[in-house]
């Protein structure tokens, strides 16, 4: 058996202050799916999405048009193809909620690291940790159905870590995985690169993060989401889908819409 001492003390409070969390943002979350809360944006999306992806229909979608699409063309989230294993067990939108308070509550103890070494102290790491639990707009995340975007969040407070202790290696796994959450994720690869220079002064991974982040958002951003779009480009950069052009301003998209499409208003961002 382990003797707890002064140093690992604030390991084992760090632990119960994670197990509690993710028992409360879990219990938050399937109570509000169980009783009926939950919406169609986002939890329902996702669900359809992976229940599509697991049945030869990928990340299907027909919430917002009078057709059937791919969830890419509006939003880049091909982290959610991890979850038809899942699915195939037991197609439940459990699985998104279960994942989602994991990786919220997780990305606390990278965070107690982080902290524990700039600081040179645990009591300071464990505070931090804490700080970061209790953070009001994680809470709002966590009981607002599901965001992909919240399984990147670990792995952010992981490469912050892997600048910190100079591990390229641990970087660039982490940013892949963030690469796969959101379209415009690309910016904050780039941001890490720049980071990584700043504190490290090694310019060949700060290189290799900036050309990567650049990449994606091009490669996403022009290919891949004008590919699968309905109207060849960008859907929220489109013209004429009502709420949905919410970003039509942006470089003076050219006027297009689809005849006979049915918009609903909607907080699906």
């Amino acid at each position: 058996m382990e003797i707890i001492t002064s140093t690992n003390r604030w390991r084992w409070l760090l632990v119960i202050a994670i197990l509690v969390h993710f028992s409360v943002i879990l219990l938050l979350g399937l109570s509000r799916h169980w009783g009926y809360m939950s919406s169609i944006y986002d939890l329902g999306v996702f669900d359809q999405a992976v229940w599509g992806a697991l049945n030869g229909e990928s990340l299907l979608n027909t919430s917002l048009f009078n057709r059937q699409i791919n969830w890419l063309s509006f939003h880049f989230h091909p982290v959610v193809f991890l979850f038809t294993p899942f699915y195939a067990i037991i197609p439940s939108a459990t699985w998104l909620t279960i994942a989602q308070a994991l990786a919220l509550s997780l990305a606390a103890w990278p965070i107690f690291l982080l902290a524990s070494r700039v600081c040179s102290s645990k009591k300071a790491g464990l505070l931090w940790a804490i700080a970061y639990l209790l953070n009001p707009f994680l809470l709002n995340a966590a009981a607002w159905d599901f965001h992909p975007m919240t399984l990147a969040v670990p792995f952010v407070a992981i490469s912050m870590l892997a600048v910190e202790t100079k591990k390229p290696y641990l970087l660039f796994a982490s940013t892949f995985f963030i690469l796969l959450c959101k379209e415009h994720f690309g910016v904050m690869a780039v941001g890490f690169g720049i980071l990584w220079y700043i504190r490290n002064k090694s310019w060949k991974p700060a290189l290799g993060l900036m050309l990567i982040g650049i990449m994606h958002s091009f490669i996403v951003l022009s290919i891949i989401m004008p590919a699968l779009s309905p109207t060849g480009e960008h859907v929220m950069l489109s013209q004429g889908l009502g709420q949905v052009s919410r970003y039509s301003w942006l470089g003076g998209v050219h006027e297009r819409g689809l005849s006979g499409t049915i918009i609903s208003s909607n907080n699906c961002g």
